[in-house]
This record gives C-alpha cells, sequence and structure tokens, in this order.
C-alpha cells in the first residue's frame, strides 16, 4: 500500500514451507536491493549483493575462522618420521596373503622402524634413478603392505607417486604414463609393462635389517610436489591434479581433533580405498601421522559384506572410511566397536547416520582431489539429521565460498556454486594450463570484498568446484548436488562425457549419452543411451562393454 510519505509492504506465506524467520530475511533483502537500486538507478543488478553485512561479517569472520598452527615446515615423509622416532616399534601396517577372506590367511605386521627401512632402502634405490624434486614415479600394485613402503620411498627419493591401477585398461595406462612423463615406476615382483621406456622396480627386496646404510637426507620443501592422482575428464581425456606436501600436513591436524576423525596412536584404522582414488591418501596418512596401525583389506573380503563385517571385528577396527552405497549392505551392530566411521565420496541420507550413530561416532565427510581430499567434515554426535545431512564447515586451513554466477556471496540457505580455498589447494592440473586457468581463480578479482590470508591486496585461490550447495546458519553445509554434469559412482567421481566420448568412437555408433540413475534402494549406477549409424544395434551387450574396458577402468562402464 501506499501511504503519503512510504510504500507499505504486507507478506503472505505458506507456514509449512517457510519459517517466519526466513520470510524476513527475505524481506530484509528485498529491502536491500530496494535501497541500492534507488540510490544507484544505473547499477547493474548482477552488481547488487544482496547479502546484509553482518551476514557476510559473521560468513568470513565465523564459519571461515579455521586458521590453525601445524608443522609448516614439514614434508609428508618428515611426519613420518617423527613417529618412527616416537613409537619405533609400535605396528605400523598390517595385512594378509590375498585368499577367500573367510580365516586369517599369513598375517603380516612391520613395525614403525621395519617400514622405515624398508621405505629407505627403495628411496636408495629411486635416488640412485635420478628421482628427486619434481620427478615422478609411478606405483602399480595391489592393494597390499608394500604399498606404504612404495609410497613412502618415492617421497624419501624426493620424489612424487602417482598411483596406476594394476586394473587399469592398456590404453588408458599408456595415456597416463605418456601424460605424466613417468619412466620409473614402482611394482609388485613379477609384474612387468611392455614398455621400453620404462624402468620397473620391484618391492619385497629387502628384509627387516636392511636399510640401516639407506638414509637419504631430505631433500624437499612443503611446496614441492607429493603425487599426482588423475580423476575423469569431460573431453575422453583424463586429468592429473597435483598435490603438494603442505596440504598433507596441514590435514594432519584435522585428524586428531576430536570434532574430526578423532585419530589417535591406539587407533586401527582400516586401509580400504584403491590407490588410485584419493581417499586412500586420507587413510594412510591419518594413520602414519599418530602412530596408529593401518590394516589393508584384501578386494577378496571387500567383495563380500559378511566377511567385510567379520574383518572389522576378527581385526579391532577403530576407524574406517566408506563410500554410503557400501555402507547401505552392512549391518550398523557390526559397527559397535569401531569408534568413528566416515562416510565420503558421495552423498549419505538421514536413515543411514541415524542407524548407524546409534552404535558409532559418525563423521559425514567432502573434498574433492583438488583440495587434498577434505575440506569439511560434520561430526553427528547428537545432531537431529532432517532432510539433508549436511557436509559440515571448512576444516582446520581451509576456506570455503558459495557465490553466485557472479561471484558474490550468497547468505545462508541460499544456493551457489561451492568454492574452496586454503592450504590444500592443488598447484592445477598437469600439463592442462588452459583448464587450470578455469578452475583455479584468485576471486578477489571478482569479488573486491574478499581479500586472501594475508590481508586486503591479496589474492585468494580457490577451486570451483561446480558443486550446489548452501550455508546453514549454524555454519555447516549442505551439498545439493553437481551444477555440471558430473557424476559420483561409488564414491568415484566420473566425468559422463568421457564415456560417451568413447562410446561414439564405436564404429556402429553416431551418438551417445551417459546418465546416473539410482535404484530403488539408492545406490546409483551409470545408464548409457546410443544412436546407431543404421539403426541396428551394433554387437551385443557384452561386446559393448568389452570395447569400453579397453580404454576405462571398471567403475565407468555402464551398467
Amino acid at each position: 500500500m501506499e501511504t503519503q510519505w512510504s510504500l507499505v509492504c504486507d507478506l503472505n506465506f505458506c507456514t509449512a514451507l517457510f519459517k517466519s524467520e526466513t520470510i524476513k530475511r527475505y524481506a530484509a533483502y528485498f529491502k536491500r536491493i530496494l535501497s541500492v537500486v534507488t540510490n544507484e538507478p544505473n547499477v547493474l543488478l548482477s552488481d547488487v549483493e544482496i547479502i546484509l553485512p553482518e551476514e557476510k561479517q559473521r560468513i568470513l569472520q565465523e564459519f571461515n575462522a579455521t586458521a590453525c598452527e601445524f608443522e609448516h615446515e614439514q614434508t609428508i615423509h618428515g611426519l613420518f618420521a617423527d613417529q618412527v622416532e616416537k613409537f619405533p616399534d609400535r605396528v605400523a601396517v598390517v595385512g594378509e596373503k590375498p585368499g577367500d577372506g573367510s580365516v586369517d590367511n599369513d598375517m603380516i605386521q612391520l613395525s614403525y622402524r621395519a617400514l622405515n627401512r624398508r621405505a629407505g632402502w627403495l628411496a636408495a634405490r629411486l635416488r640412485s634413478l635420478g628421482v628427486g624434486p619434481g620427478v615422478v614415479v609411478g606405483i602399480s600394485m595391489a592393494r597390499s603392505i608394500e604399498t606404504a613402503e612404495a609410497i613412502l620411498g618415492v617421497m624419501r627419493a624426493g620424489g612424487a607417486y602417482l598411483p596406476v591401477s594394476p586394473e587399469y585398461p592398456e590404453q588408458r595406462l599408456n595415456f597416463v604414463l605418456d601424460d605424466s612423463g613417468v619412466r620409473i615406476i614402482v611394482a609388485d615382483p613379477g609384474h612387468e609393462f611392455q614398455r621400453d621406456d620404462l624402468t620397473v622396480v620391484h618391492t619385497g627386496q629387502v628384509g627387516d635389517e636392511a636399510g640401516n646404510d639407506h638414509e637419504p637426507a631430505n631433500i624437499n620443501q612443503p611446496r614441492d610436489l607429493a603425487y599426482i592422482i588423475y580423476t575423469s575428464g569431460t573431453t575422453g581425456r583424463p586429468k592429473g591434479v597435483m598435490l603438494e606436501h603442505r596440504g598433507i600436513c596441514s590435514l594432519s591436524v584435522f585428524w586428531h581433533q576430536p570434532h574430526g576423525f578423532a585419530v589417535t596412536t591406539p587407533d586401527r584404522v582400516l586401509q580400504f580405498a584403491d590407490i588410485s582414488f584419493d581417499a586412500s591418501v586420507s587413510e594412510y596418512f591419518m594413520a602414519l601421522f599418530q602412530g596408529a596401525a593401518l590394516v589393508f583389506v584384501t578386494p577378496e573380503v571387500i567383495g563380500n559384506y559378511q566377511l567385510f563385517q567379520d574383518y572389522l571385528q576378527r581385526h579391532h577396527i577403530t576407524v574406517v572410511t566408506l563410500p554410503p552405497p557400501f555402507l547401505s549392505y552392512l549391518e550398523p551392530s557390526a559397527f559397535k566397536h569401531v569408534k568413528t566411521l566416515v562416510t565420503a565420496g558421495s552423498e549419505t541420507t538421514p536413515d543411514l547416520v541415524e542407524r548407524f550413530n546409534a552404535y558409532t561416532g559418525y563423521v559425514n565427510a567432502y573434498g574433492p582431489t583438488e583440495t587434498t581430499t577434505c575440506a569439511t567434515g560434520w561430526r553427528v554426535g547428537e545432531n537431529h539429521v532432517e532432510t539433508i545431512v549436511p557436509i559440515g564447515g571448512p576444516i582446520e586451513n581451509t576456506r570455503v565460498y558459495i557465490v553466485d554466477k557472479h561471484f558474490a556471496l550468497q547468505p545462508a540457505g541460499i544456493s551457489g556454486e561451492m568454492c574452496v580455498g586454503g592450504i590444500g589447494l592443488a598447484r592445477g592440473y598437469l600439463n592442462r594450463p588452459d583448464l587450470t586457468a578455469e578452475k583455479f581463480i584468485d576471486i578477489t578479482q571478482y569479488n573486491n570484498s574478499l581479500h586472501g590470508p594475508t590481508g586486503p591486496g591479496s589474492p585468494e585461490w580457490v577451486y570451483l568446484t561446480g558443486d550446489l550447495a548452501r550455508w546453514k546458519w549454524d555454519g555447516n553445509i549442505e551439498f545439493l548436488g553437481r551444477i555440471d554434469h558430473q557424476v559420483k559412482i561409488r564414491g568415484f567421481r566420473i566425468e559422463p562425457g568421457e564415456i560417451e566420448s568413447r562410446l561414439i568412437h564405436h564404429p556402429g555408433i553416431k551418438a551417445a549419452s551417459v546418465l546416473d540413475k539410482a535404484r530403488e534402494d539408492g545406490e546409483k549406477f551409470l545408464c548409457a543411451y546410443i544412436v546407431t549409424e543404421n539403426g541396428d544395434m551394433p554387437s551385443t551387450h557384452s561386446e559393448l562393454k568389452a570395447f569400453l574396458e579397453d580404454t576405462l577402468p571398471g567403475y565407468m562402464i555402464p551398467s
């Protein structure tokens, strides 16, 4: 209504859909817009920031108050060496020879001292081959305690490791090796490669007594490259994400915090993720940075839910990270001796949280490979879960901004793209300066109300995740899905475009589309649709799968 001196607005809303507090905030945003445009009639709407000053202050100064001291001059292998000195005789890694998992098959374990010696021998061998800072060494091994030896050996030599799954199709293997420039690869005994340009170094060639004279001096700095992990690419070309030592060193602060994974020296951490998946990095070092034991589980056990549950209890596992689709097939009572259960890699559900939180401490974590495995975390505690399980707030030394398409900050309750910055930020993509420039930006160039950690005028580099999210008023974040076409299946981040690109290389297919679908139990799977050249199926379903398996890993083959 218009009065003599003002406009009076009356708002009607459905109380079943909106809280009164929400409508009051919306009214405040509307008043802010009116105030700006009446004072600046020529302003672009895209330049009008609806967030209120007090809300901006809370997001920047309270929700993102994550600065935390850590050993910023350390390297990954340097932090491991500290644990060797503190706990030389504690068990570092535990594994068993492959079997059906129904019994304990010749259990193997190494102390921190023994693992350090083996890694030292391997490091000396690699350094004699020219490995040093910036040199990338491939690791192609089945999940075993020797994998830990290989990772630490590469780092102690001064190099960076590149996981190459033994299950990779030959074409994908060759692309990754050529793109990364790897010329040295560490492999299981007996594993050879059909390439003349590779030097293969096998593990398992040294006993516990060796390595006394193999203590290569540390030649690394915190900003040196630590590892590269290849993820799916939209154009059919996988991309290598480059991570530095300091990201993992900073992340170690979060791992032992009560609000984090709460890992301590007596814990036994399960090594579940494949080495080519970045969750494995978290599993390895959350154990080896705390003097805890890292327990390797065989693929045979992972493939049988009952054996897996028995394994948790027989080996007294206290910390485990699992993708929600895998967890959904397990019984909550099997986790009664587990201290911390972490779900990551894909969305979890209120039902899963409620069921498992009754038996164990439940943490829901989130983090792209580009932000060093973990960027946010939410410990459930006694919190009530509604329709969306939060992914928590930014962890130590990490900053999160949720912005609109013009990079204006979004207030709590309003969705936007999640941008992640901080010490864990990757260098970018190997040999992809164009894609790096597109996804890693200085956000202060687009929003002058933001600034880097050293104050006004300093850059704030962030990774544009492509994830849609919104703040809650308690400082937690709700994940709402993807902005682009990227999907996650069983924790693996997949670009359907990469699969589509491969499908249309088939001579009988002229167009293809790949979507993620969900079964009744909520588990997602990939579904491919094809248009053929002549209207007839070019081959049988099994032959099409075989065609894709020549170039794509198993988790990218449509069901």
